[in-house]
């Protein structure tokens, strides 16, 4: 079949033959021939021929279209449609051809050849829709929600037995990828099947005598962020560690961060609480190690808890540890975070998300200096230094009653401000060049690649909203697709890359503070920053996932992608 530069396929070849639209849904995979047909359209709504049961999508979210090609149109839905990995704009026809891979949501529309004897199969996606999909999940999963990511490394083995030992053993709603030779990228939607699903594949890759590893991360446990749970899983694949590096090996180049590193050297010494403000990604667990390495403390634990990574139920016991009996499965007393880390630093990431009636046993704590266990009657000492850090804006959180001030006071004792990636550009060099190296030496290369002075400008170029998890996970899976001692544009994506970063000022916060409606209040930042959600999110606050969130529940539209269609 002839393919076109554009990758379409024009009027007398799509249709060459049976095809048949693979529906891969959360609620389960379909089959439907489009013979016959001259439309199918894909949404929430009862009266679509492909309804699907998906949060993501509209009600009349997209219309497959067939003639003498296939076509696919987006209806002006909420959260948009990618073909091929980019998205597309409402109201122009798409064409499509044999394989192209249409997303929505958490949906996936495949176009595919027909064939009675071939059964339906698995596919492997590319990188790019397995990132989409993360990204969406993590989203629009809540705290309570639970799913996994696994990575999976194989040795030399046949590529038909590798695929059917992967994709056999997941469930219609999971996502397998491929994300560089020999290596594979699974999300199991599913509560509590990450686990099942790694054993299973495991007991398969054995039973085919094919070497393997596997590196598992769950939501929110691990990270409620893309990078962060990509990071993890690839940390549980090499088996080390999975902070933003070694704090030994900081790099620190802008003149911003010789001035914070400064700042956090000489507040090291003392004991007061100190308050990390920053996006996410940009190194916050770092500098709290730096932190608490340059204190008087530093032969005790640093010890860290992720605020957003356990339930209500959990977080009460795993901060200040229980007692024999406390309640049922508590056969033997349990020391909490605080009572381990005694003299040592806590390190609380995601403060804002701790839920208000802990924030009232932890300032009790803080007053006293003294922790109770659940279900105890005698309350211990405790000596621990407080570092916290959080993107919210928890002065806003304290006034809507959401976070206790006096909490927030004590805990910001000294606020440390951390520069996001983007204004911190004189580095990206080093931290790429470091982070290459560091995969190579984790996985056994001898040899690092060079990166190429063309791939390099297109580092330099991009706006980093992941910041510097982004940038690592990005380098190790160019030394993995690198097969020669180059890493060269061919081995980065591309499409993302195409990002750029503009530097602009900061609108002045002051002029929103007499909107006291958060509807008015979100409006006028978004426009205040000419339609850029990131920075209408830094002014607000918010982290832009939280700021999406908004957006769904005001019922405002997404600028940026609004103004991209006709």
């Amino acid at each position: 079949m002839r393919r076109t530069a554009d990758s379409t396929v024009h009027a007398g070849e799509a249709l060459d033959g049976p095809l048949r639209i693979l529906l891969i849904a959360p609620d389960g995979v379909s089959a439907h021939p489009i013979q016959g047909r001259s439309e199918l359209k894909l949404g929430r709504s009862e009266a679509n021929e492909l309804r699907v049961d998906d949060p993501e999508i509209s009600r009349e979210h997209l219309v497959l279209r067939f003639g003498t090609s296939v076509g696919v149109e987006d209806l002006g839905s909420a959260n948009g449609t990618r073909v091929r990995g980019k998205p597309i704009r409402a109201g122009v026809l798409v064409e499509l051809g044999p394989g192209d891979l249409v997303e929505a949501g958490s949906t996936i529309v495949i176009l595919q050849r027909a064939s009675a004897a071939v059964p339906l199969r698995r596919r492997l996606l590319p990188h790019s829709a397995f990132e989409h999909r993360l990204d969406e999940a993590c989203l629009h999963r809540g705290r309570d929600a639970e799913f996994t990511i696994l990575r999976i490394h194989v040795e030399a083995g046949g590529v038909e037995s590798v695929e059917r030992a992967l994709t056999e053993p997941i469930g219609a709603r999971d996502l397998i990828a491929s994300y560089a030779p020999g290596e594979y990228e699974l999300i199991a939607f599913d509560s509590g099947s990450g686990n099942r699903v790694a054993e299973e594949i495991e007991q398969r890759l054995d039973a085919a005598k094919i070497e393997h590893r596997v590196g598992l991360a769950a939501f929110p446990r691990d990270g409620t962020t893309p990078e962060e749970l990509i990071e993890k899983a690839c940390a549980a694949l090499r088996g080390g560690r999975s902070v933003d590096s070694e704090p030994s090996d900081i790099i620190v180049e802008a003149e911003s961060m010789k001035n914070l590193y400064r700042l956090i050297d000489r507040v090291a010494r003392g004991n007061i609480s100190v308050l990390l403000l920053g996006q996410t990604g940009v190194g916050k667990e770092v500098v709290a190690e730096r932190l608490h390495l340059a204190s008087p403390r530093r032969e005790r634990p640093f010890l860290r808890l992720n605020c957003a990574a356990l339930s209500d139920s959990l977080f009460e016991s795993e901060l200040f540890g229980y007692e024999k009996g406390a309640f049922t499965g508590a056969t033997s007393p349990k020391k909490g975070l605080l009572e381990n880390a005694d003299g040592g630093t806590v390190f609380l990431d995601e403060l804002g998300e701790m839920p208000i009636h802990i924030q009232a046993k932890l300032l009790r704590v803080i007053e006293q200096k003294k922790v109770m266990r659940v279900g105890g009657l005698e309350a211990r000492d405790i000596d621990v230094r407080f570092v916290s850090a959080t993107n919210r804006n928890l002065e806003d959180a304290a006034s809507e009653g959401a976070f206790r001030s006096d909490l927030y006071f004590r805990l910001n004792g000294v606020t440390l401000d951390i520069p996001p990636l983007a204004e911190r550009r004189e580095e990206i060099e080093g931290l790429a060049r470091f982070f290459v190296a560091k995969a190579c030496k984790d996985m056994g290369f001898t040899k690092a690649p060079t990166i190429t002075p063309r791939a390099l400008v297109r580092l330099l170029e991009y706006a980093w909203p992941g910041n510097i998890r982004e940038l690592r996970n990005m380098m190790e899976r160019a030394v993995l697709l690198a097969s020669d001692d180059r890493i060269d544009l061919e081995h980065l994506p591309i499409d993302k890359l195409s990002t750029a970063w503009r530097p602009a000022a900061k609108p002045d916060p002051l002029e929103l503070e007499p909107l006291e409606d958060e509807r008015a209040k979100i409006q006028a930042a978004i426009e205040r920053c000419g339609g850029n959600q990131s920075r209408a999110a830094e002014l607000l606050g918010f982290s832009r996932r939280t700021l999406s969130k908004k957006l769904d529940k005001h019922q405002l539209p997404r600028p940026l992608k609004d103004a991209r269609r006709p």
